[in-house]
């Protein structure tokens, strides 16, 4: 009986060291890992930094609003595709703790970007040198490790506020719903009226003549925006004061559209202005170039 509870004895005694062996081999893993990026979970405050520039966001009722001037027309989705690249960022694998950060552009980093959540709690990620498919990152905790950022982390922080502007979305037109075309200048006025989707001039029939102004009424979109609430006298300095052309057009049941185009800002398109807007938008040069000639040398 007293070697059978010595046996028993022994037994038990090699279960329990291999039990406390393996939870100590997985603490002790558990331990080594690296913890995964720290990205808020809701935040209400993003800020941006390049290295350049900083932008700042507040996001109210679901929306995302820009701390400079909260009227803004800010395009919401390019702040969600921010977002959700850094909520990506969790899926991340650690390259590995490394003492010399300068070595990776992460000692001083100037490049970086901050989610607020309303508690005021707040969480960084730190952007260094460009590497293969990215740039070294940090996100400020020392018991993490050193990571690859996809390359479009950087280069969504390093879009200007212009950049992320909604566009107004313009009319559509064609020769079913257009029924006058005004195009006036400083030196020569043109006056159209399009029925049964033809253009006339004084009663002559100019629709040939007009093909290419229509194709490029009916494609009509802006391409950029450049100028928000701009500063006394740009508007002039884009040719959009009394130089500009302004195009007119009447459409539907008693709706116009008015266009002003200014000078070419080299091959990237004309600097116009829509309607009673002030804002300084950009129009693609094919499209830009028509309605030029248009203006300058007529029918």
């Amino acid at each position: 009986m007293k070697r059978y509870w010595i046996a028993a004895l022994l037994v038990l005694t090699m279960i329990a060291l291999l039990l406390t062996g393996c939870g100590g081999k997985k603490q002790k893993e558990a331990e080594d890992a690296p913890a995964q990026p720290q990205v808020q979970e809701d935040p209400d405050t993003l800020v941006c930094n390049n290295g350049k520039t900083t932008l700042r966001f507040h996001k109210e009722d679901d929306k995302w609003c820009w701390v400079d001037d909260v009227d803004f027309p800010l395009d919401q989705s390019y702040v969600q595709q921010l977002m959700d690249t850094l909520y990506s960022l969790r899926d991340l694998t650690a390259l590995g703790k490394h003492d010399e950060m300068s070595a990776y552009g992460l000692e001083d980093a100037k490049a970086y970007i901050m989610l607020g959540d309303p508690s005021g709690e707040e969480s960084y990620i730190y952007l260094g040198n460009a590497t293969d498919g990215g740039n070294y990152m940090y996100d400020g905790n020392e018991e993490n490790g050193l990571y690859i950022a996809p390359a479009t982390l950087m280069e969504q922080i390093s879009r200007s506020i212009y950049d992320m502007a909604l566009l107004p979305t313009l009319p559509q037109l064609n020769m079913e719903n257009m029924t006058a075309l005004d195009l006036v200048t400083s030196k020569k006025e043109l006056h159209l009226t399009a029925k049964d989707g033809a253009w006339y001039s004084e009663n002559t029939d100019v629709t040939g003549k007009m093909s290419a102004a229509t194709d490029t009424l009916t494609k009509l979109t802006l391409s950029a925006c450049v100028d928000y609430r701009p500063a006394s006298g740009a508007a002039e300095i884009c040719g959009l004061g009394k130089d500009a052309a302004v195009l007119t057009v009447s459409y539907g049941d008693s709706m116009t559209f008015t266009m002003k185009l200014g000078t070419k800002r080299d091959k990237s398109g004309y600097y116009v202005t829509v309607n009673d807007d002030t804002t300084i938008y950009l129009l693609s040069a094919e499209l830009g170039d028509t309605l030029k000639s248009l203006a300058t040398d007529g029918i």
